[in-house]
């Protein structure tokens, strides 16, 4: 089991949306089996001076994501809520929610 905590900040700057990329190169860069696109990409884009990516979570359907570059592109983060995972082995398969004092099934 582990404890986690959920950090919640605002966005303080802009970012690159990676929904903007030619449908071709956005699916390389949202590319859930392989990281190579996407750290190129974004490494490229740092190096550029960027603050950060917006993109579709490839694991959330109709999640959207941030990827921040500089600790100045989101705001100070304050502590939303402390959980702690369990892990079967194969998987995260439930997590208690200390706020509710439930165990959630995912």
């Amino acid at each position: 089991m582990e404890d986690m905590r959920v950090l919640v900040s605002a966005i303080a700057a802009e970012f690159e949306d990676v929904h903007a990329l030619d449908a071709p190169f956005r699916a390389r860069v949202l590319d859930p089996v392989s990281y190579i696109a996407a750290r190129e990409y974004a490494r490229g884009l740092r190096d550029a001076g960027a603050n950060g990516v917006v993109y579709a979570s490839v694991r959330r359907p109709a999640g959207e994501c941030v990827g921040a570059f500089r600790p100045r592109a989101v705001g100070l983060p304050r502590q939303e809520r402390h959980l702690k995972y369990r892990w079967n082995g194969q998987r995260i398969d439930r997590y208690f929610d200390y706020s509710t004092e439930a165990w959630i099934e995912t």
